[in-house]
């Protein structure tokens, strides 16, 4: 049945469990992502050192396609995340995650080759095999484990 405003009632009650607007919404507007506490600590860190944090930026990537960067300091560094233990998954894993870092460095932002050093952050770096770091040094590929602390900044 059509209410006087002419939504459906079972509508209405669709809405009611079910939201119209997800929580990243607000009367209609994406709420700044500011809200995410790694994303303000982390720009606090770097700009107290003159530099601009941004999380997620979208690049394009060398055969073409776009690529994210998960966080990316101009002029100073691409930091892709990986949320595990280097010493705890197999070495072609490793591998792959540093293969998937190292394609950044022929990224385009704003059709500007990317110049920054690539980092790939992990839990934990301790009990790496050295075939592994070896595969990261041939890429060009820094691996860390706290993004406060990245050489050179």
């Amino acid at each position: 049945k059509n209410t006087p405003n002419g939504s459906c009632k079972i509508r209405q009650f669709q809405c009611r469990l079910y939201p119209a607007q997800p929580k990243h919404f607000q009367n209609g507007r994406r709420k700044p992502r500011v809200e995410n506490d790694r994303y303000n600590a982390l720009s606090y860190l770097y700009s107290k050192k003159g530099l601009k944090y941004l999380d997620e930026v979208y690049v394009s990537l060398k055969n073409g396609k776009k690529g994210r960067i998960d966080g990316f300091i101009k002029g100073k560094a691409i930091i892709e995340r990986k949320a595990t233990d280097l010493a705890k998954v197999t070495d072609n894993t490793a591998k792959s995650y540093i293969d998937n870092a190292a394609k950044y460095k022929e990224a385009k932002l704003g059709g500007v080759k990317l110049k920054e050093k690539v980092f790939l952050q992990v839990e934990n770096i301790k009990g790496v095999s050295q075939n592994v770091l070896d595969h990261a040094t041939k890429k060009g590929v820094t691996i860390i484990d706290d993004i406060t602390k990245l050489p050179g900044l």
